[in-house]
């Protein structure tokens, strides 16, 4: 919930702006409220979210999940630490 006031808090107009839906916020498991784990996002762009803990997440294409939206996923280039 706290994740869930933070992220709007912040980014609700670039939210807005990038025509995220419903799905690609709150979707469980893949939503980027999920996948952030209390991390604060340091960003929003178009298709990711740079968090603080230096991950990055970013939206998977739609078609790949036939209709059911996007979904967040950590990139593959996440740093090992």
């Amino acid at each position: 919930m706290y994740d869930t006031a933070l992220l709007l808090g912040d980014w609700a107009n670039r939210i807005e702006s990038f025509q995220w839906t419903a799905n690609d916020l709150f979707a469980r498991p893949g939503g980027l409220v999920w996948s952030i784990r209390s991390s604060p996002v340091a960003a929003i762009g178009k298709d990711m979210a740079p968090l603080l803990d230096d991950r990055v997440l970013t939206r998977a294409s739609a078609l790949l999940f036939r209709g059911l939206g996007s979904r967040w996923k950590l990139d593959v280039t996440d740093p090992i630490t």
